[in-house]
């Protein structure tokens, strides 16, 4: 709410300048439901269900020459995605969670959420105005950093039983095995239909790829093993004594964030 008080206060401030600057300087506000997925290429584990999150934030516009726009802002960005343990990979196919000191748990799927600030940095060829709209394309990258990441929905492997982890880990800080710093290509189409004088209503439709993976490239907390050990006594949970003596494999995250970005604002 700070942050969101913050922005408002930055926006009221700089209104005038934005009428006063015929055009050249836009700022506004916006919000922006989407849909995110994780991407992964390792045989050990496959992408899970969609996400759905919400960003909000400042909007800014800066006319460089003719049409062509420099894009950027601040947003708070929520995103994740599902990741699921493999069955059709014959070894180092389970992921084990380290839950505490004395329980290791087989985990077939778990849900990520991930909170960021992001820095668009894009550019907006716009035509001009067409009736009351004016149409754009966008294009550019998001620079981000990650402040929290959740672990949800741990379902884990009791035999042939698959169970979700109750509290307190049915949702699990995992802040240390994420990668700080993300960028992502941006792309989108949108429009902007003129109310009044300088004040436009912003609509967009926006595809974000991962450049960069979204977690460390190894697990602090997930390791591999082969199926056959860790149902042999047909429980999820082992006690870490059992597992000192084990080979446990250290499992390489590939996974990338994908996000489908419906943005609706005003521009001043």
């Amino acid at each position: 709410m700070k942050f969101l008080a913050a922005i408002i206060l930055l926006l009221t401030s700089t209104i005038v300048f934005s009428q006063e600057a015929d055009k050249k300087f836009r700022l506004g506000l916006n919000i922006a439901p989407n849909l995110s997925w994780l991407t992964e290429d390792r045989i050990e584990t496959q992408p899970g269900k969609m996400s759905l999150g919400f960003n909000y934030g400042v909007t800014t516009d800066f006319l460089i020459s003719n049409n062509l726009w420099f894009a950027t802002g601040l947003n708070v960005n929520q995103f994740g995605g599902g990741i699921a343990d493999d069955p059709n990979s014959d070894a180092l196919n389970i992921n084990l969670l380290t839950v505490d000191s004395t329980n290791i748990y087989a985990i077939d799927s778990r849900k990520y959420t991930f909170s960021s600030l992001t820095i668009p940095l894009t550019f907006k060829a716009k035509t001009k105005e067409i009736g009351y709209i004016t149409y754009f394309g966008q294009f550019g990258v998001d620079l981000s950093y990650v402040y929290k990441a959740r672990a949800t929905k741990n379902l884990v492997k009791s035999g042939t039983e698959i169970n979700e982890l109750n509290e307190p880990n049915s949702e699990m800080d995992i802040i240390e095995d994420r990668n700080p710093i993300l960028l992502d290509m941006n792309i989108g189409i949108g429009g902007e239909y003129n109310l009044a004088g300088n004040t436009s209503l912003l609509v967009g439709i926006n595809y974000k790829s991962g450049i960069l993976r979204v977690l460390n490239k190894e697990s602090s907390i997930l390791k591999t093993s082969n199926e056959s050990q860790i149902l042999a006594d047909g429980d999820a949970a082992t006690s870490s004594a059992t597992w000192n003596s084990a080979s446990l494999g250290t499992l390489t995250q590939q996974f990338k964030s994908n996000s489908i970005v419906l943005t609706v604002g005003i521009l001043f």
